[in-house]
């Protein structure tokens, strides 16, 4: 018996939903080619999307993903769902 896909911890609308807030750039304007240094994120900025992702799933993430700026927003997708994939939901 196989079991069914999961659906990842942070969708894709969501993470472009964050970043809208972050950048205050248009949901319209990111898409999985633009990059965070595009974006203009910086060090301080990659940790508030690492709390808001925190917030948005329920889990802990380690900071130490291996984001740089020439990440881009698909690529930091399957690394956060990746990470997300190995915790448990944060309790409370």
């Amino acid at each position: 018996m196989t079991s069914a896909p999961t659906e990842p911890a942070l969708s894709r609308a969501s993470l472009i939903g964050i970043l809208e807030g972050i950048t205050m750039i248009s949901a319209a304007e990111i898409d999985d080619t633009v990059t965070f240094e595009s974006l203009d994120l910086d060090s301080l900025t990659l940790a508030e999307l690492l709390v808001a992702v925190e917030d948005e799933t329920g889990r802990q993430i380690d900071f130490g993903l291996d984001f740089t700026p020439a990440t881009t927003i698909g690529e930091a997708h399957h690394t956060l769902n990746s990470a997300l994939a190995t915790v448990r939901p944060s309790a409370g």
